[in-house]
């Protein structure tokens, strides 16, 4: 009995351990904003940032550094957490032109300015070989720079490849960090901000892409990806033949480009009219368009076959005659025409001949003039008498 008491009791012990190590960390009382100072952000008992519930609905609420939409964030200047997109935030941006980010530690810290509880970045800057460039940090927490590769000296077997930034940032001061508390973040060049800063075309500090200046910071232009004013379409790629032409115009037979559904396109020199053009529905000169192109003989009427060759006949023959020739061919055909008369008569008469005799036949041109009796020669007998 005594056993089985003690066996009960180590049990309970064991148990109640168990559930310390595993659910004790939920039930830690807070850590003071002195016992924070230092420590990385995150650590258990002290204060996280508040994350925002209604990023992308496209409006700034609170909690939010900008709100583009859900299709547009994560692009430009804004990221998907709704908080301004530089150079150390974490997350490298085409669109800023970043080519890489640096490693970085984010610690708690002190606002001088307020003395409430927020963060800072510390920059790990590396001493030799390939890395990137942080950006340059004021002591006003105002950045610039950075983000691209950079070759330092080769790293020798000793070498230290990363050591701590001499300078840490406020995360107040950078893009995808905000303070613990509601104090108010320092001025920090971004897209975004209304003001033109280095690396930037323009700023006009909305979450408008289709104005002057687009979201990422950069004048308007046809190939942004932003359909402006003037365009009908802009897919940003350099594909001339697709649903978008590279001066950002929806395709249209006539525009010079030979699109996917189309056999040609010589944009002002289109015509259904002059031979081996290309017609002004953007087809091929064909066999049946009532032009004669190269290789043609014909194109339409009688005189003319399917496959667009002249038909073997005295019409076709005549007709691709050309006029001079005819007229020498109508004196021809009249020529022939007597010639053949002629001959026909001289057959008919001696058909005749055969037929009726000689002397049936003779007409009154054939009778000699002393065999016939004319009335004068009585009337010169009298005369004389």
């Amino acid at each position: 009995m005594h056993t089985q008491k003690t066996a009960v009791l180590l049990g309970a012990f064991v148990a109640t351990m168990a559930l310390v190590a595993t659910v004790g960390q939920s039930y830690r009382a807070e850590l003071t904003h002195a016992e924070c100072v230092g420590k990385t952000y995150g650590t258990p008992g002290c204060p996280l940032k508040k994350a925002s519930t209604s990023c992308g609905d496209g409006r700034v609420d609170a909690g939010e550094e900008c709100d583009n939409g859900v299709v547009r964030n994560g692009s430009g200047n804004c990221s998907k957490q709704c908080l301004f997109l530089a150079c150390g935030d974490g997350i490298v941006s085409a669109d800023l032109g970043e080519e890489c980010e640096p490693k970085r530690d984010e610690v708690y810290a002190i606002d001088p300015e307020t003395g409430d509880l927020t963060t800072e970045l510390r920059f790990m800057a590396a001493t030799c070989g390939t890395t990137c460039a942080v950006p340059t940090c004021g002591d006003d927490g105002v950045c610039s720079g950075g983000c691209v590769r950079q070759a330092k000296p080769a790293c020798g077997a000793s070498s230290s490849v990363r050591a701590a930034a001499p300078a840490s940032v406020p995360a107040s001061s950078a893009a995808s960090s905000r303070a613990a508390s509601s104090s108010l973040p320092a001025y920090v060049p971004r897209c975004g901000n209304g003001v033109k800063d280095a690396g930037e075309q323009c700023d006009d500090g909305n979450a408008t892409d289709t104005d002057a200046c687009t979201i990422g910071c950069k004048s308007a232009r046809c190939g942004d990806g932003a359909v402006q004013s003037g365009e009908t379409c802009d897919d940003g790629n350099k594909t001339d033949n697709d649903g978008c032409t590279n001066r950002c115009a929806l395709p249209a037979c006539g525009d010079g480009i030979v699109q996917k559904n189309e056999q040609c396109d010589t944009g002002g020199n289109n015509s259904d009219y002059l031979p081996n053009a290309c017609r002004s529905n953007c087809a091929a000169p064909r066999c049946g368009d009532a032009v004669v192109d190269n290789g043609e003989e014909c194109d339409g009427g009688d005189a003319c076959t399917a496959d667009c060759s002249r038909v073997k006949s005295i019409a076709g023959f005549l007709e691709d005659t050309p006029g001079a020739g005819k007229a020498a061919i109508a004196l021809s055909v009249l020529g022939g025409a007597l010639v053949l008369a002629f001959v026909f008569r001289a057959i008919v008469k001696r058909f005749v001949h055969k037929v009726a005799g000689e002397e049936a036949a003779r007409s009154i041109d054939e009778i000699p003039l002393d065999e016939i009796e004319m009335p004068w020669h009585t009337w010169t007998a009298r005369d004389n008498k």
